[in-house]
């Protein structure tokens, strides 16, 4: 049986996904991201684990795609950086895969395989275009425009939660400040909990939004708060390339509710010359797994047109 991985590295899982050519699982694992030694080590151990789940499931791989969390050079396996992973920075990938050498292989972002797989197989299905927002420990994103990945010129388009939406000092994880994923990722978010709670202050974010939904009044704000840059960053996007559909993901996009007013209304406040009604927020479909989904769907599909004489520059088509 031949089959196509999909491969999504995240900080703290590996989740790997086989698929046939009609898309239909064969298995999926997950393991601890390996992160000592570099990617050298890590590969090394996520290709014998990729072998192994090939060889239990009766597969041969025809390709795979590997999806990680930084950026990628657009149309090469060289991945630029990887901020929240010590030593992830410029390197190849096919060279470290050394056993996997006849399988087709492509690297993404993986907010950009994200938006692939929610096109694919997701909330998106049907849409030419829209932006896609990973709601997590920081903020994503990636912009799936007439039909294909748009990646920019230097493979990062799409960064939504590194738009300036403030003045202030709120760190945010790229070491700028008052950026979207300064107030909208759980970071941030649980940041501000801590601010206003102190020793109180919940866990994560699914114990704060548990409160805001029993009526505190101090967690009901933080979301209003993340969802009042959100909707500022979303704003942008919308003026700037014209979209009308919005997908949210991540674990955070289960906390819509508690900030999908305040999104509006900065959307309706900041965009120009549309109906901001006409912008659709749609939550993800693909959950946990939307990475290794989005990167399986980028295997298929680049393999498809391999077999069609095409390659490169991943598209719906």
């Amino acid at each position: 049986m031949r089959a196509l991985a999909g491969i999504d590295i995240g900080g703290t899982l590996v989740k790997s996904l086989l698929v046939d050519e009609e898309f239909r699982e064969i298995s999926f694992r997950e393991f601890p991201t390996p992160r000592s030694g570099g990617p050298e080590e890590a590969f090394r151990e996520i290709e014998e684990r990729l072998i192994r789940q090939a060889d239990e499931s009766g597969a041969t791989l025809s390709g795979l795609a590997v999806a990680v969390p930084g950026i990628v050079t657009p149309g090469t396996d060289r991945v630029v950086e990887c901020p929240n992973l010590a030593g992830w920075r410029d390197f190849s990938l096919s060279p470290l895969l050394p056993r996997l050498k006849e399988a087709l292989l492509s690297v993404e972002n993986d907010a950009n395989a994200g938006a692939f797989g929610e096109h694919f197989c997701g909330a998106a299905r049907g849409k030419e275009s829209f932006v896609y927002i990973a709601l997590g420990t920081g903020v994503g994103g990636g912009l799936f425009l007439n039909g294909r990945i748009h990646r920019g010129a230097f493979g990062r388009a799409g960064e939504v939660g590194h738009i300036p939406v403030s003045d202030g000092p709120s760190p945010c994880g790229c070491g700028g400040t008052g950026h979207v994923e300064s107030f909208a990722g759980a970071r941030g978010i649980l940041r501000r909990a801590r601010e206003f709670y102190g020793e109180d202050a919940p866990g994560d974010t699914e114990e704060l939004a548990r409160r805001a939904r029993e009526g505190d009044g101090t967690a009901r704000a933080i979301f209003e708060e993340a969802g009042a840059s959100l909707g500022r960053g979303i704003a942008a996007i919308v003026n700037v390339v014209d979209v009308s559909t919005v997908v949210l993901a991540g674990g955070l996009a289960g906390a819509l509710d508690l900030m999908e007013d305040a999104i509006r209304r900065q959307v309706a406040h900041n965009t120009f010359g549309i109906d901001p009604s006409l912008v659709e927020i749609l939550v993800g479909e693909n959950g946990s797994r939307a990475g290794c989904v989005g990167a399986a769907a980028i295997a298929l599909t680049e393999l498809k047109k391999r077999k069609e004489g095409r390659y490169g520059d991943t598209d719906a088509s």
